[in-house]
Parts: C-alpha cells; sequence; structure tokens
C-alpha cells in the first residue's frame, strides 16, 4: 500500500475521531454536521476533478440531456487531444474529459430531492461552532490532497478512463449518507451524551465508504479499478485521420522537428466573443432549468408560496455561477488555442494549450480550402455586429467528402492563399 494512502487513512480515521471528540466535549450537533457536509462537498469537487483526470478515453459517449442541449457543448472538447498539469504534485486534467464531469448533473441532480427533504424534516441543528471546525477542516484537505497525490503516484488515473475512475454512484452514495448524517444529528437532543452518540452512528456509518473512496480494495459494491478499466477503449490516439502518416514523430511535444513553413493562430478576441456567448447561453438554460424545478418542488413539497418563490431564486443565482463558466470554459478549450501550421505536404490543426496535434491532412487529399460566412448578418440596425465569430470560419474539404472548420484565424486569407500555393 502506497503511504500516501495510508496518510489518507490515518488522516480519515483522525478526522472521524475528532468529530467524537467534539461532540462529546461541546454538545455541539452543528459543528460536528458542518464538518460532514464539508468533507462531502470537497469529495464531490475531488470526485469531479478525478474524471477531468483520467488518461484513457471513455468508451461510451457522454450522457446527455433527454433534448440534446448539451450535446454541441460537448463536441467542442470530446475530440481533443492531450492534456494540462495545473500543478507539479496533482495529475494532468484531459480538456476532452469535461463532458464526463458535466455529465453528472444528472447524478446531483437526483441527489437534489433528498437534499430538499432532509432540510424539511431535520430540526435546526443545536450548538454554537466549536474549535473543532479547525483541525477537522486540516483533517478534511489532507486526506483529500493524499488521496489524490497517491493515485497520481501509483497510477491509477492514467490508467482508467473518466467513466471508470470514479462512478457516478459514487457521488450519489456519498451525498445520501451526509443528508442521513445530517438527520441523525439534528434529531439527537443537546445532550454531550445524546450528540456523541448521534455522531457515532453518522460516523459509522459513512466509515466503510470513506475507506473505500481512500483507495483501499476489495469493495463488496464496486470492482477493482483494474478491472474497470481493461474494458475501456485502448486504441491509439494518437492515430491521424490519413492513416498516421501525419502523425508527428516526437510523442512528448505532439510536434515534427522541422519548422513549419507558416503558422496561423486563431483569433482569440473572436474566441473569447463566442466563450462568453456560449456561456450566456448555458446561464439562461440551466437558470431556466433549475428555477423551474426548485420553484415546482418547494411548492409541491411545502405547500408554500414563498419557498417555491426562494426555489426559483436559487435557481435564478444558480444559473450563471453553474451555467456561464460551464459553457465559456468549454468553448474556449475547444476553440481559442488552435494554430494552423502548414509544412511542405500536410496541414496540422495543433493545440498549444496541451501541445499536441489535433488533425492532421496531407495536402494531396485536400480538395478545396476557403473562408465561409455562416454568420445571420452582419450588422444589426448598422450598429451591433451579430455572431462575429461565424464570419471567415476556415473550411478545409478533402476528396472523401469530410470537412474540417476552424474559428476564425488571424489571417485567414493569407491561410487559405498559402494552402493554394502549396497545392499547386
Amino acid at each position: 500500500m502506497d503511504h500516501r494512502t495510508v496518510g489518507s487513512v490515518v488522516a480519515l480515521v483522525g478526522f472521524h475521531a475528532t468529530l467524537v471528540v467534539a461532540a462529546l466535549l461541546s454538545e455541539s450537533a452543528l459543528t460536528v454536521a458542518l464538518l460532514l457536509v464539508v468533507d462531502v462537498v470537497v469529495g464531490v469537487a475531488r470526485v469531479l476533478f478525478e474524471r477531468a483526470a483520467a488518461g484513457r478515453p471513455a468508451a461510451e459517449p457522454p450522457a446527455s440531456d433527454p433534448y440534446g442541449i448539451l450535446e454541441s457543448l460537448y463536441d467542442t472538447v470530446r475530440d481533443r487531444r492531450g492534456s494540462v498539469r495545473l500543478h507539479p504534485r496533482l495529475p494532468a486534467v484531459s480538456p476532452r474529459n469535461l463532458p464526463y464531469v458535466v455529465e453528472q448533473w444528472s447524478v446531483l441532480l437526483a441527489l437534489l430531492p433528498v437534499v430538499v427533504f432532509t432540510l424539511t424534516v431535520s430540526e435546526p441543528l443545536e450548538g454554537g461552532l466549536g474549535l473543532a471546525l479547525v483541525p477537522g477542516l486540516i483533517l478534511i484537505a489532507t486526506r483529500h490532497s493524499l488521496v489524490i497525490r497517491a493515485w497520481t503516484a501509483t497510477g491509477r488515473y492514467a490508467a482508467a478512463s473518466p467513466r471508470t475512475v470514479r462512478r457516478g454512484r459514487e457521488l450519489l452514495v456519498s451525498g445520501v449518507l451526509g443528508c442521513v448524517a445530517v438527520v441523525v444529528l439534528a434529531a439527537a437532543p443537546p445532550t454531550a451524551a445524546d450528540v456523541t452518540a448521534a455522531t457515532v452512528i453518522a460516523v459509522g456509518v459513512r466509515h466503510p465508504f470513506d475507506w473505500y473512496d481512500c483507495g483501499i480494495r476489495p469493495w463488496p459494491f464496486g470492482h477493482d479499478l483494474a478491472d474497470e478499466s481493461a474494458d475501456e477503449s485502448t486504441g491509439d490516439e494518437r492515430e491521424s485521420d490519413d492513416g498516421g502518416r501525419c502523425v508527428p514523430d516526437d510523442g512528448a511535444t505532439g510536434e515534427r522537428d522541422e519548422t513549419p513553413i507558416g503558422s496561423f493562430p486563431v483569433d482569440r478576441t473572436v474566441a473569447r466573443r463566442l466563450a462568453v456567448n456560449t456561456g450566456i447561453t448555458y446561464t439562461v438554460v440551466v437558470g431556466v432549468f433549475l428555477a423551474a424545478l426548485l420553484g415546482g418542488m418547494g411548492l409541491v413539497v411545502s405547500g408554500s408560496l414563498s419557498v417555491a418563490v426562494d426555489g426559483v431564486l436559487v435557481g435564478v443565482v444558480a444559473g450563471p455561477v453553474v451555467g456561464f463558466p460551464t459553457g465559456a470554459v468549454c468553448r474556449w478549450l475547444g476553440t481559442a488555442n488552435d494554430e494552423l501550421r502548414l509544412y511542405e505536404d500536410h496541414v496540422v490543426a495543433y493545440d498549444t494549450l496541451t501541445a499536441e496535434v489535433q488533425w492532421c491532412l496531407s495536402l494531396a487529399d485536400v480538395s478545396n480550402v476557403e473562408t465561409t460566412d455562416r454568420s445571420v448578418g452582419r450588422r444589426l440596425l448598422g450598429v451591433i455586429e451579430t455572431v462575429p465569430f461565424d464570419r471567415d470560419v476556415v473550411q478545409v474539404d478533402t476528396r472523401d467528402g469530410t470537412t474540417r472548420r476552424v474559428a476564425p484565424l488571424i489571417d485567414p486569407a493569407g491561410f487559405v492563399r498559402a494552402v493554394d500555393e502549396r497545392r499547386g
């Protein structure tokens, strides 16, 4: 067992022991419940990060919504190659895994009725905030960081896909157990003995799952990560569209040794507008959806119009908090860092952020290259430019009938001219 895994288990045991001691000395159910909730929230955030850090492609596409609203967002990053390391001690995250992070909205949505029910049936938690908050928060941060470091060191992230590194049911189980703990603590009378007994029950219910969460195997309700990963795709992710003839020789950076004849980066001003537009779109979609859902749920569960209004307000606030960064980040990662590089006999789409080739075409296979204008209109009332990012989109057609489109380049006409010159 890796020493980091041992450390995370020690931190877990210390955290649960701290909760029991806090309950025994302070009689504060509020302190214990707050620490348990923080642990659940940090754990959910860690699981979402772990999905982004998975090193292998998933065998199945990400789950979308019934109306396909998320499909276009998924398409912006799902086929991106390469990864980015945010910190030397953290695993690299892959843009292509973001759809598998976003798809967990369905699990979090399934938890919503459980959370609403918990808040409805629970009595106000007794006691004030105690000194146990400080060591408790430190132990929470220590445990989750050690889990990430242990799984990075042992290669679990590199061996897993975003679907197998952490299953959606783990988020569901963690949330449900957290709600059970809050209900048990809320029901405890404000005495040291009762709060301590409730804490022992809450900790006892969570402890086996938390043990598994640290990476201890085997687990009776799941499979070992190595077994799950074996079912995933093992194809060569670096294979190009022309059978590999254009695949760069340098596997570390994704570049050939030769210098390109010309480099044509995407216009980041246009990419930024596109990202903001996408963020606003998903802000409206998420805000309307959550407002309707939470408002209706509040009215049905409580029968109170004021609770329904509160639910609508929560949805309106959650729209920009959730929808805007999700839409904007996905669109930015899918467009802003592209650079078309022209070589003697082929053209490469290169991602400067991940330092990886995204696709490669031999010039002999290119039938036509041009700029297109798919915008609704140049200007609205002669003042406002409508959808400027759909103008001057570079379109590369191949002899087999496929088409590649790239967001507006800084010099799209120069790229078209350079390709035409190389093609003769």
